[in-house]
């Protein structure tokens, strides 16, 4: 894949991730007191929030390939003596 490819694919995912949190961001915000909210509560969200980024980021990286090659040769050098 070459890497035009790759960075319009990139652009498009976050393009595709960010806009629903554009979109919802304000109405939260509207109805979200932070200071009533205890630092683990924080904590919980902040660590949410980075498994939800990660979650997202391996279905991105997601292998699509079909053909995974079983016929090939096996190159293990314990198997060919």
């Amino acid at each position: 894949m070459s890497l035009r490819k790759m960075v319009v694919r990139l652009n498009l995912a976050a393009s595709a991730l960010l806009t629903p949190l554009l979109l919802s961001t304000p109405v939260y915000a509207a109805s979200f007191n932070p200071a009533s909210l205890p630092a683990r509560d924080w904590l919980l969200m902040g660590s949410l929030v980075l498994l939800a980024v990660a979650v997202a980021l391996r279905l991105m990286r997601r292998d699509r390939a079909t053909d995974v090659g079983p016929d090939t040769a096996d190159l293990r050098w314990w198997r060919n003596p």
